[in-house]
């Protein structure tokens, strides 16, 4: 079922194709590659082609399909970002003389923007009505069970601690997929699951149980924190949400932190069972507000905008050699840094809509409801890792939810069926 009744098959299958991509495409070939990969071959003989193919899909649905760019609110916003961070670009990697950056780290940011993220982001935007959504939510669900089985087959160390070979005993993806990646994506059978099981009579009860006991166990076994806060928080805002009510809203956060609050160490038992690094972690953020470095990126930050608050300083700053491009984990401040108060407008204007989007969608756009918690899910996770400018996941959920109306009261199934009665009109 696709919003444009008249475009070809061939078109509709390739642009939900590039949709699943955005989402899970890259975490799903880094885990079917992992049987082929070891250390002396490494992954670039499979990411790179991958790469490579994403690009000719983009390229060829942006001038294939005949729609125009979207001109929504949403859209609009994340245009002028879009456009503050290549001037940004453009500025500090060419003219300001004060920001360093390595040949390397500006081939890399270059690379990623201009050949992975927009590329994809553009495709996306000029083919949003021919995404055949129902179609994309089964494959991103097989994508992320695919890719929980195979790392289950494959990678030793998801099964046990004996395996796990890197200094903070964290366990990744394969050789291609870092921890936190791999944690978001049991997050995201999570919370679909959740979505399944209170939201959807067609999947079985022990169906959708399975799928959450699964992907939970990929999320605490990979020992990362922000996947885990970010289940907590969405699936938390869920269960708020379905109450309509905002003071049911504050009632239900404030019953869930104080269950948090008074079971603490049951839960930090019970996850300690599945990853202990990972209960050793939340314990010491929990007791001492440990944030493995964030709370020194974060300052520094703050430093930069301090020092430029209307129009920021720099497209991003470095840790270490110039020739390692980093990022504050935190796209709020990179956007500060980057834009300064025009940046955090548009970021924040970003955000209001994601969350606006999950709180409509929890009444009246169910059937669709998946779009607007994993988009909450990134982003909640961009508020301790990731940047805007690598992930086109970002730009595309909050495009998504624009174009269809989620951050509205209308639904999506309303769209479909004043445009079958506008067709049965015209026969008429």
């Amino acid at each position: 079922m696709t919003i444009d009744k008249n475009c070809s098959k061939n078109l509709m299958y390739l642009s939900t194709l590039n949709f699943v991509l955005i989402f899970f495409g890259y975490q799903f070939i880094a885990s079917m590659g992992l049987p082929f990969m070891n250390a002396d071959t490494g992954s670039r003989f499979i990411t790179v082609p991958y790469r490579a193919f994403t690009l000719g899909l983009s390229i060829y649905l942006f001038f294939k399909s005949g729609n125009q760019l979207p001109s929504t609110s949403i859209a609009n916003c994340l245009w002028a970002y879009w456009i503050l961070l290549v001037i940004r670009l453009v500025y500090d990697f060419y003219l300001q003389s004060s920001f360093m950056i390595s040949e390397a780290g500006k081939s890399k940011v270059l690379l990623f923007m201009f050949c992975v993220t927009l590329p994809q982001v553009l495709a996306f935007a000029k083919t949003w009505d021919k995404v055949d959504y129902p179609k994309a939510l089964f494959y991103s669900v097989i994508s992320l069970v695919l890719i929980a089985v195979v790392n289950l087959i494959f990678n030793k160390a998801l099964l046990s601690d004996a395996f796990v070979t890197n200094t903070s005993g964290r366990v990744d993806g394969g050789i291609a997929l870092n921890t936190i990646s791999f944690g978001h994506c049991g997050t995201s059978l999570a919370l679909l699951s959740v979505f399944f099981l209170n939201y959807r009579k067609d999947v079985k009860k022990w169906m959708g149980i399975g799928l959450l006991l699964l992907g939970l166990f990929v999320m605490i076994r990979a020992g990362s924190r922000g996947p885990v806060f970010s289940f907590l928080i969405v699936s938390s805002l869920i269960f708020s949400f379905k109450s309509r009510q905002f003071i049911y809203v504050i009632l239900m956060m404030g019953l869930i932190v104080l269950c948090l609050s008074v079971f603490q160490n049951e839960l930090l038992d019970l996850v300690k069972n599945v990853s202990p690094v990972l209960s050793n972690r939340l314990m010491s953020t929990i007791q001492t507000g440990e944030m493995t470095g964030r709370d020194k990126s974060f300052a520094k930050a703050l430093e930069i905008w301090y020092d430029n608050p209307i129009l920021g300083k720099y497209f991003t700053f470095y840790f270490g050699s110039p020739a390692n491009p980093g990022y504050t984990h935190n796209i709020i401040l990179d956007a500060a840094i980057a834009g300064g108060i025009i940046g955090i407008g548009l970021i924040l204007a970003l955000y209001f809509s994601v969350l606006k989007s999950l709180y409509y969608s929890c009444s009246y756009n169910k059937e669709i409801l998946w779009i607007p918690i994993l988009a909450a899910q990134n982003f909640v996770g961009a508020l301790s890792s990731g940047n805007f400018y690598y992930s086109p996941v970002l730009t595309v959920s909050a495009l998504v939810i624009s174009l269809l109306g989620l951050n509205t009261m209308c639904t999506i199934t309303g769209i479909f069926e004043l445009e079958q009665d506008d067709d049965l009109e015209s026969d008429t």
